[in-house]
């Protein structure tokens, strides 16, 4: 009686909840997760494996989770992961699982919540705040980029002739010339790390060579890139990330 009161409750629940047998067959499923992956009623995932459900890439993070917990190494219950739902389209899914007896047998339950707007909001911000970098990092290049190497060239010949001249403020505008070099230097170098030029017109394989380059010449190590990145392959978005954390990484070697 108090299993099937149990039952009750599991079965109305908001949040979707399965349980795999030792071969990850799907032994029970509540409607909430059926309506998660799009199917009618919840007995037609039972007898299923939904692992085959599952991307491939999270399908081989999950094997390496089996392994962990059948070796009695550590491994993590709580995980998220993208699923194919019955009509073919893609969700995320938060997982939290644990072990217990299923008639006698071992098994395991999940329960699941569909993440999946949560995700493309966050991919949305990202993009956004991608977008917003770029703008920046081209304003400053062309905007005030243009107008500081029209006042570095005007303010060094300035300081040229009043040297010839054997100006008294002639030291003066030197000093000035340098200082608006100087401007001009930083604000190529925020522009580029805002928005790598190199990204944004050859892709992120030069954009990561032109990275190594760069780190030679400010640290004094060697930095070399080695690799073929398919850029057609990749989104503008995860090129940044990813060399925003290859950028990151170089920054902290000399610390």
């Amino acid at each position: 009686e108090r299993w099937e009161r149990a039952r009750t409750l599991v079965e109305g629940s908001l949040q979707g909840i399965v349980i795999l047998d030792e071969e990850n067959c799907c032994v029970f499923a509540n409607a909430a997760l059926a309506h998660i992956l799009g199917y009618d009623h919840a007995q037609e995932l039972v007898g299923r494996k939904l692992y085959e459900s599952i991307t491939p890439r999270d399908q081989s993070r999950l094997l390496r989770y089996r392994q962990a917990r059948q070796q009695g190494e550590p491994f993590p219950n709580r995980y998220e992961l993208q699923v194919i739902r019955k009509d073919g389209t893609l969700c995320w899914l938060s997982v939290c699982s644990s072990s217990l007896e299923w008639e006698g047998q071992p098994a395991r339950m999940a329960t699941v919540l569909d993440i999946t707007e949560q995700k493309q909001l966050e991919q949305e911000l990202i993009s956004l705040s991608a977008q917003e970098q770029r703008r920046l990092g081209q304003e400053l290049h062309d905007g005030l980029g243009q107008l500081l190497t029209g006042a570095a060239l005007v303010s060094r010949m300035l300081a040229d002739q009043l040297t010839g001249e054997q100006h008294p403020e002639a030291t003066e505008a030197v000093q000035v010339a340098d200082w608006v070099h100087q401007a001009l230097v930083t604000t190529h170098d925020v522009a580029h790390g805002l928005y790598p030029e190199a990204l944004a017109s050859q892709g992120l394989g030069r954009a990561l060579e032109s990275l190594a380059v760069q780190s030679e010449r400010l640290f004094g190590l060697t930095c070399k890139f080695i690799g073929d990145i398919p850029d057609d392959l990749m989104t503008a978005t995860a090129a940044l990330h990813l060399y925003r954390i290859a950028q990151e990484a170089v920054t902290q070697i000399p610390s």
